[in-house]
């Protein structure tokens, strides 16, 4: 039943010119979508360097325990990375037991005694280096998030897909709408 709903063609149009500004925008689509999923920028999953350098932190700090609000506050400091935050909470949790034995060791007579808060602002500062990548990707940045809104985002946007099927789908209804009504418009209304 779906499938019924692809176009294959166009009924019998003619048009005047060639429709150069929807040539210009799907290449524009198609070149951002070869940097964003060909050089993998944009991804919001966190990198294995980036669970290394919190690995070493937690292993430096292993007392260290972040509370909710804490997760809650980075969360709202960097509302664009919460997949990121979401994994980094995970690896906390998957790395308790290993910690809580490394405290354990820390805590004996003999060891180098570590101020909490010290180490936990280090710890938080580490995290929040982390995020700041993150937060500053490709489809965050110029993807629109309907819970942070921004109005160079409601442009940018409608450049960027999750996948080539989403791209093939978007680049077949895009130009079977968009060279008449460049024809019809005019390039400068139709842009």
């Amino acid at each position: 039943m779906f499938f019924f709903l692809i176009p294959i063609g166009h009924e019998a149009t003619w048009v005047r010119r060639t429709p150069i500004v929807t040539y210009l925008l799907i290449a524009l689509m198609v070149f951002t979508f070869m940097l964003s999923h060909g050089l993998r920028i944009g991804r919001n999953t966190i990198k294995k360097k980036d669970l290394n350098a919190l690995s070493q932190a937690l292993t430096d700090y292993p007392c260290v325990s972040l509370t909710d609000l804490e997760w809650r506050s980075l969360e709202r400091k960097y509302p664009r990375a919460k997949g990121a935050i979401h994994q980094l909470k995970e690896e906390f949790a998957n790395l308790q037991e290993f910690r809580q034995n490394l405290c354990e060791i820390q805590q004996t007579p003999g060891h180098r005694e570590v101020d909490p808060e010290k180490a936990r602002a280090t710890v938080i500062a580490r995290i929040e280096r982390i995020l700041q990548g993150y937060s500053a990707n490709l489809f965050t940045r110029f993807g629109y998030i309907p819970a942070h809104p921004r109005l160079v985002a409601v442009f940018t946007h409608v450049f960027l897909h999750a996948g080539l099927i989403h791209l093939l789908g978007n680049l077949l209804f895009f130009w079977l709408a968009s060279y008449a009504l460049e024809d019809v418009w005019g390039r400068a209304v139709f842009l």
